[in-house]
């Protein structure tokens, strides 16, 4: 009785790697995109708690009386942006001093690092993943883009 070892021949090792090769060349490209993706999907939902945080902000005040701390603007550290409203009425107004914009302050960008928020004098600028950038403004109680339609619609 002959015995036969059994095992995979070389041609078949050599067709399992170039298949997971190809497997990996096409995974990989994708996986990068849907990162992307999730860094402007976190920018549309920041740009949507900043515009509710806008609107409450707004209606709590009026609810309260304070009529003279109309447009407010948010306020921003040097580690954090989007951090507290701040108003340009006197003290007698009896403005909020410590309500927050965010329930968790977003840290401010470092460098030139991308998919992240940065401060611009009064424009807050979203620094695209691909490249670009798109500002906004806090103006009227609104968070407007200034950008041009083709940015602001990545964000809106």
């Amino acid at each position: 009785m002959q015995r036969f070892k059994k095992a995979f021949t070389m041609i078949e090792l050599i067709f399992v790697i170039v298949v997971i090769g190809i497997l990996a060349g096409v995974a990989i490209p994708k996986l990068a995109v849907t990162r992307d993706d999730a860094k402007l999907v976190k920018a549309k939902t920041t740009v949507s708690a900043i515009r509710n945080s806008l609107g409450m902000q707004r209606q709590k005040l009026i609810l309260s009386g304070k009529f003279a701390c109309n447009n407010p603007k948010l306020s921003n550290n040097s580690a954090n942006i989007f951090d507290t409203f701040k108003y340009n009425a006197d003290a007698s107004a009896g403005c909020p001093t410590d309500d927050r914009v965010l329930n968790y302050s977003m840290p401010v960008c470092d460098g030139d690092k991308k998919g992240c928020w940065v401060m611009n004098g009064e424009k807050y600028r979203y620094r695209l993943p691909a490249g670009g950038v798109v500002d906004f403004k806090v103006d009227n109680n609104r968070f407007e883009c200034q950008s041009g339609a083709d940015y602001c619609k990545k964000l809106e």
